[in-house]
């Protein structure tokens, strides 16, 4: 009797065995008592799509945007690609006399931390108002 075992290289994946009395994708167990053909399948494995998320910020405010996992750091504007299916939180901070309105984009909205799935290139805008301004000229609390 012989076993045999199969372990796909990296960026492939062991899809079965056949002949030789085996199938399915566990050992394969062949007893030889004449010539036997066995045959191990291997699919190479497509890399993933990757996507790119954008931050914006608009406003007269001033404040930041980071991301988890890491990539966004934004002053201005900023954007950094991730592997497809990836969730994205993002969390704005205000600056100095500044106060965080919202998100919009990438079903984003509050003022909450924004969490985005990426299925396609996406764009999110992060709106900050200078306090006093806009908003009966006194600050809010």
């Amino acid at each position: 009797m012989v076993t045999l075992s199969a372990a796909p290289a990296n960026g492939s994946t062991f899809a079965g065995w056949s002949g030789g009395g085996c199938s399915g994708t566990g050992d394969c167990t062949v007893t030889m008592d004449d010539a036997v053909a066995v045959t191990a399948t291997f699919n190479q494995q497509a890399p993933p799509q990757r996507f790119t998320l954008t931050v914006q910020k608009s406003g007269l405010g001033i404040g930041s945007v980071t991301s988890i996992p890491g990539g966004i750091n934004c002053g201005l504007s900023c954007s950094a690609t991730y592997d497809g299916g990836t969730t994205v939180t993002l969390n704005a901070q205000p600056g100095l006399l500044s106060s965080f309105v919202g998100w919009s984009g990438g079903g984003c909205s509050g003022t909450g931390p924004c969490s985005v799935s990426l299925g396609g290139n996406t764009a999110v805008t992060a709106t900050f108002r200078l306090l006093g301004i806009l908003g009966g000229g006194s600050p809010e609390k």
